[in-house]
């Protein structure tokens, strides 16, 4: 459960909302990227934590990222990179028959029969959506 104000919450939401409309603003040269691609086995979890860490991004604010399957394209995390670099988190598959994703420890649990390819990705604003990077999914 969350303690925070609605002024701050609307607070917050407008800061992303802006940072998001001044990136898609300005003609910066952009290109999508795959920040890491983990095999997770059946059973077995990933940590994603280093790349969730304050500041790990620098320079991105506004793009959006995604926690993705390679493989059959389920979304196990979305959100944007904040003003200061850090990827925050708007949607997370905290249950689910392939995979979950913890966003308060920011672990991956393979909870399928397979193993599963998992990629974090970021892409780049345009103006018919975003542009993530050509990573050659099967989906």
């Amino acid at each position: 459960m969350s303690y925070v104000s609605q002024a701050d919450a609307d607070a917050l939401a407008l800061a992303k909302a802006q940072a998001n409309a001044t990136v898609q603003l300005k003609c910066v040269t952009c290109t999508p990227s795959q920040l890491v691609v983990v095999d997770v086995a059946t059973s077995d979890t990933h940590d994603f934590s280093t790349y969730f860490a304050f500041g790990f991004l620098p320079g991105a604010a506004g793009r959006q990222f995604r926690l993705v399957d390679e493989d059959v394209g389920i979304n196990y995390a979305t959100g944007l990179v904040t003003v200061d670099g850090t990827l925050d988190i708007g949607y997370a598959l905290e249950t689910g028959l392939e995979g979950t994703f913890d966003p308060g420890t920011f672990v991956f649990t393979n909870t399928s029969p397979v193993t599963i390819p998992v990629s974090l990705e970021v892409a780049c604003p345009t103006s018919s959506g975003p542009q993530w990077p050509d990573t050659g999914h099967l989906y």
